[in-house]
């Protein structure tokens, strides 16, 4: 589990910029697509599309899967761009 925006790879590092989906972002740099983390997160792949469209906030309880599913704590994926 990474916990510290520091603990990731440089070049996704350089990608978390305001913007951009960190979802996308970690998402794409674990090398699965929509539908695959939706299997690994149980959560809706429709939903995980929104969420990096960001015509979504989510809310902990799917932050939480989400990012067990990336292999990373919620604070990186919900940290302030």
């Amino acid at each position: 589990m990474i916990r510290a925006v520091s603990e990731l790879p440089t070049e996704v590092r350089k990608q978390l910029i305001p913007g951009v989906s960190r979802l996308k972002v970690l998402r794409e740099w674990r090398e699965l697509s929509q539908s695959a983390l939706a299997r690994q997160s149980n959560v809706n792949s429709q939903y995980i599309s929104t969420l990096e469209r960001s015509r979504r906030n989510v809310g902990k309880h799917v932050a939480k899967k989400l990012a067990q599913a990336l292999g990373v704590s919620m604070a990186i994926l919900l940290a302030e761009q």
